[in-house]
């Protein structure tokens, strides 16, 4: 389920520019983006899709329990620029989101795009989630809250893992921020994964590059499961 987070204030724009990683510049109410809310580290508290109401209103969606979390954060920061951050998740509980967030959980899965839930923010820096090539990162924006880190990976850094989508079939039901399998730990962890039938599951997961050297598909198991691992972007 989605939340809803308001920025309000003349200066919310330039505010939300310091803290995203997308460029707050290029969203109108026509146009949104989709940006990472890092900490000093680089790790990614919360992926938005920011909406644009007017130059003095902007929306943050994100999955619902990081809401709270996120409200708190940010507006430690707020205050000194006079924006106020509220969680207005209940005012557009009925509202029916166009966007790419509000599709169903599966279809945006086999998309790449991936929630942060509160048992995996501050888990995962924004290039192995895939961030870039969902061009929720600029480069030419200037700084922001974990920008250092984000460019020393991007300019200087090899990346050598990212987010892939894996059916699995298994009795046991997969946890956010562990492991696939705890007995198999090179095999990556899961970014968020959902039940499609029982004892089926779908989701994101973070793998090497190197099992998809030779082929966009990687099939393993153990006597956990199975697995079938797809590439999302080359």
């Amino acid at each position: 389920m989605l939340g809803v987070i308001q920025a309000e204030g003349v200066n919310a724009r330039t505010f939300l520019q310091g803290q995203l990683s997308c460029d707050m510049k290029t969203v109108t109410p026509e146009k949104t983006c989709l940006g990472a809310y890092c900490d000093i580290k680089g790790r990614v508290q919360n992926i938005f899709q920011v909406i644009a109401l007017d130059e003095t209103h902007f929306l943050l969606l994100a999955q619902k329990d990081t809401i709270a979390h996120s409200v708190a954060l940010l507006s430690k920061y707020a205050r000194f620029s006079k924006v106020n951050m509220t969680d207005v998740s209940m005012q557009y509980v009925s509202h029916v989101w166009s966007e790419l967030f509000a599709a169903p959980a599966l279809t945006r899965i086999k998309q790449g795009l991936p929630m942060i839930y509160p048992q995996t923010q501050g888990l995962f820096l924004p290039h192995p989630l895939n961030l870039v090539a969902l061009n929720a990162i600029s480069f030419n924006k200037g700084c922001y809250l974990g920008q250092e880190i984000v460019a020393r990976t991007q300019f200087r850094g090899k990346v050598k893992k990212h987010a892939v989508y894996v059916q699995a079939q298994q009795q046991n039901t997969p946890e956010m921020g562990h492991f696939i399998d705890a007995t198999q730990p090179q095999w990556g962890e899961w970014v968020e994964v959902i039940e499609v039938a029982p004892n089926n599951y779908a989701g994101l997961a973070i793998m090497a590059d190197d099992y998809f050297l030779q082929t966009p598909e990687y099939v393993f198991s153990s006597p956990q499961g199975e697995y079938v691992a797809k590439q999302l972007f080359s």
